[in-house]
């Protein structure tokens, strides 16, 4: 998962992506799949529609759970409207168990929880 996750956010142009990876347990093909899809989403909602500089991803597997956490400097928005990408997110994440957060404001950016427990 690691060596996906870092080809996913590396030669962006236009997007500086910081990646932390905290490997505490191993996960799943099925999580680390969900995981995968997830920063895929991530980056590209954050180049297509943040008009942000940054963007900062934490990885995190733990014996509990597999977690992604993400924020970016972008514009933000008043409201958060689900297109099919964030859609399609929720459900594979809840379908393992788990929770999506979205989370924005103007000129605050978008912060992006998922977090999927293990068994």
């Amino acid at each position: 998962m690691t060596t996906t996750l870092r080809t996913l956010v590396e030669d962006l142009p236009t997007l500086d992506v910081s990646m932390r990876i905290i490997e505490e347990a191993d996960v799943d093909d099925e999580r680390a799949l969900a995981i995968v899809r997830c920063v895929q989403e991530i980056v590209t909602n954050t180049l297509r529609h943040a008009h942000a500089d940054r963007l900062w991803v934490t990885v995190r597997t733990t014996p509990e759970e597999v977690s992604v956490e993400a924020r970016d400097d972008g514009r933000g928005a008043s409201s958060v409207r689900p297109g099919n990408g964030l859609v399609g997110m929720r459900e594979r994440v809840e379908g393992l168990g788990g929770r999506l957060i979205v989370d924005s404001a103007p000129s605050q950016g978008f912060h992006v929880t998922a977090r999927i427990p293990t068994a």
